[in-house]
């Protein structure tokens, strides 16, 4: 058996991971939106069962989120309020 064998696997393995793990930026883009947008019709539906305000594409949610992305970073772990769901 070939010592060279196991190294072309592992390049192999390697190069198929880094290409399948970069997206195009506006592929990224898109799922991103995508996401945000179904989250918003998700929220709603369940606001709107509530009778609480709707939340728009302008409201404070980018906000809050980009603040918890920072609490998270800064302690290096994941966590959100509880929803009690």
């Amino acid at each position: 058996m070939s010592t060279h064998l196991p190294r072309a696997v592992l390049a192999t393995v390697l190069l198929t991971l880094s290409i399948s793990l970069v997206a195009p930026p506006a592929a990224h883009a898109q799922t991103t939106d995508r996401y945000e947008r179904q989250a918003r019709v998700v929220t709603n539906h369940v606001r709107a069962e509530r009778d609480v305000a709707r939340l728009d594409q302008g409201s404070c949610v980018q906000r809050y989120a980009l603040r918890q992305a920072r609490r998270m970073a800064r302690k290096q772990r994941m966590f959100h309020q509880d929803l009690g769901v």
